[in-house]
C-alpha cells in the first residue's frame, strides 16, 4: 500500500527512530514490565476480594446453562453478550467451590488482547517504541489492574472498544475497515450500553481533533465517505440486531427491551442521570478547544500555572483564570434549566392580580418586575438550586477530569476504584455538611425574599 495517498497521514511512521525496535537495555525493562504486571494479575486474581457484581454475573451466567434466559437483573445496564459466551465455560468447568477464580482467569485472554490492541493504537499513532511502552505500563496502572482482574462484562467490552480503534486507525480508511470497526464497536454495545457513551465521546473526538490541532483532514472523494459511514453503521447495528433476534425467536424481545432500554435509559432522558452528567465533556471539550487551544485565553487544565510560584492576590487570580473553563462547562446544564424555570415563574407571577393593582397605580414594566414579581418569582428557583446541591459532586467528575482540576468530585471517583473507604467517608461526610448548609441558607433567603415566610 502507498504512503502517498491524499488519507496515509501516520503520525508515527514520521519518525524512523520512534519506529524502531528499542535497543536490548530497553526490551529488557519492558520484558520485566510485562511479566511483574502478569506475576501481579496472577497473584490477585487469587488473592483480590470479591465484588458482589461478580457473583451475580456468574448467578446469572449459571440461569443460562440452564436454559434460562434471565440475562441480567433489570437494575444495570448491560447487554446479554458477556453471560451467553460464559455459558459454556461454566457448563464445562461446572459447579465448584473455586468457580469464580476460575472465571477470573478466563477473563485474562481478554486482557491479553486489550494490551495488544494498545500496542497497535501506540505504535499507529507514535511508533513501535511507545506502543510498547504503552502495552508495558497498562498493566501496571492501578485502577486498571483492580478492575480488570474481576469477572465482569467491562473487560469484553473494553477489549472490543480497543479493537475497534486499532482497526480504525490500522491504515487507509475504506469500507471493508470501517466494516470490521463497526463490527466490533457493535460487539462492545452488545457487552454493555455504556459503549452509547463512548460512541458519542468517539464521535465527538473525531469532530474536535482536526480543530484541535489546527489542521483540515485530507481530502476524501465523497462516494468513500458515504461507503465508509455506511459500512460502519451497518457493522455496528448487526450485533444488537443479532441478539434482539435471538431474544424475538424465543419469545422474549419484549422483555429483552425492557431490561436494556426501556427500564434503564428510557425513564432517565428527562432527569439529571449519571448518563445525562457524562454528556458534560461535551461542552467541556468545546470551551477547551476554543478558548484554550484556538484563542489561547485561558488555561485549558491544572488548578495553577506550574512554575509560577504565585502569592497572595496574584495567586487567587491565577486560580480564578484556571477554575473559569470548569466553572462555565458545569454550570451550562443549570443556567438552561433555571433560565426555563425562571421564565415560567415570571409569567406565573404576571398574572396575579397584585401586578395588576401594580399596573393600574401607573408603575413602569421595569419597576413591576424587578420590585414586585421577581422576588416572588425566585422562590422556585432558589429551591431547585439547594435541591441540586448534592447532584454537583457528580457533574464534577466529568469536569474536573477534562480541566485536570484536582476537585471533591475527582477525588471521590479515585478513592471509589482505589476502595479507601476512610477517605471516601470523609468525602461523603463534606459533602452532606455542604448540603445541609446550603439548605438552611435557602430557608434563610426564603425570609428575606417573602416577608411571609418567618424561621421558625
Amino acid at each position: 500500500m502507498s504512503r502517498s495517498s491524499p488519507d496515509w497521514t501516520p503520525a508515527g511512521n514520521a519518525d524512523d527512530a520512534a519506529d524502531s525496535w528499542p535497543d536490548l537495555a530497553e526490551r529488557l525493562v519492558l520484558a520485566a514490565l510485562f511479566a511483574v504486571a502478569l506475576a501481579l494479575r496472577l497473584y490477585y486474581v487469587f488473592h483480590h476480594d470479591f465484588d458482589s457484581d461478580e457473583w451475580q454475573h456468574l448467578h446469572v451466567v449459571w440461569a443460562w446453562t440452564r436454559g434460562l434466559l434471565q440475562y441480567r437483573d433489570v437494575f444495570d445496564n448491560h447487554m446479554p453478550l458477556f453471560h451467553m459466551l460464559s455459558a459454556p465455560l461454566l457448563a464445562r468447568i461446572g459447579e465448584t467451590p473455586a468457580i469464580l477464580y476460575d472465571m477470573r482467569l478466563a477473563m485474562i485472554p481478554f486482557v491479553l488482547v486489550t494490551v495488544w490492541g494498545t500496542y497497535l493504537i501506540g505504535r499507529r499513532l507514535l511508533g513501535r517504541r511507545a506502543g510498547l511502552r504503552a502495552a508495558a505500563l497498562l498493566g501496571l496502572i492501578p485502577n486498571f489492574l483492580s478492575r480488570s482482574i474481576e469477572y465482569r462484562p467491562d473487560i469484553l467490552q473494553t477489549m472490543f472498544w480497543i479493537l475497534a480503534l486499532s482497526v480504525l486507525l490500522g491504515g487507509r480508511i475504506h469500507w471493508r475497515r470501517c466494516l470490521a470497526s463497526g463490527l466490533l464497536l457493535g460487539l462492545a454495545a452488545g457487552s454493555s450500553l455504556k459503549s452509547i457513551l463512548l460512541l458519542a465521546a468517539l464521535g465527538i473526538a473525531a469532530l474536535a481533533l482536526p480543530l484541535a490541532i489546527g489542521r483540515r483532514p485530507a481530502p476524501v472523494p465523497p462516494l468513500r465517505w458515504i461507503a465508509c459511514i455506511s459500512a460502519g453503521l451497518a457493522g455496528l447495528v448487526i450485533p444488537p440486531v443479532a441478539l434482539a433476534l435471538h431474544f424475538h425467536i424465543h419469545g422474549a424481545l419484549r422483555h429483552f427491551l425492557y431490561g436494556t432500554v426501556l427500564h434503564n435509559y428510557v425513564p432517565r432522558l428527562g432527569t439529571w442521570s449519571r448518563p445525562l452528567r457524562a454528556l458534560l465533556f461535551v461542552p467541556a471539550l468545546v470551551l477547551v478547544i476554543v478558548f484554550g487551544i484556538r484563542l489561547g485565553w485561558l488555561p485549558t487544565s491544572g488548578m495553577e500555572t506550574i512554575g509560577a510560584f504565585n502569592s497572595g492576590w496574584s495567586r487567587a487570580l491565577d486560580i480564578g483564570r484556571h477554575l473559569i473553563l470548569p466553572t462555565g462547562a458545569l454550570s451550562l446544564f443549570y443556567m438552561a434549566l433555571y433560565t426555563r424555570l425562571m421564565r415560567a415563574s415570571l409569567l406565573e407571577q404576571a398574572g396575579m392580580d397584585y401586578v395588576t393593582t401594580a399596573r393600574a397605580k401607573g408603575l413602569s414594566e421595569w419597576r413591576i418586575v424587578w420590585a414586585h414579581t421577581l422576588r416572588n418569582a425566585l422562590l422556585p428557583v432558589v429551591t431547585m438550586a439547594g435541591l441540586q446541591t448534592g447532584g454537583l459532586l457528580g457533574g464534577s467528575v466529568i469536569v474536573e477530569t477534562v480541566f485536570g482540576w484536582p476537585g471533591l468530585g475527582l477525588l471521590a471517583f479515585q478513592s471509589l476504584f482505589a476502595r479507601d473507604l476512610n477517605l471516601l467517608l470523609g468525602i461523603f461526610f463534606l459533602s452532606a455538611c455542604t448540603v445541609v448548609v446550603v439548605n438552611l441558607v435557602v430557608d434563610i433567603l426564603y425570609t428575606l425574599l417573602d416577608p411571609r415566610i418567618e424561621v421558625a
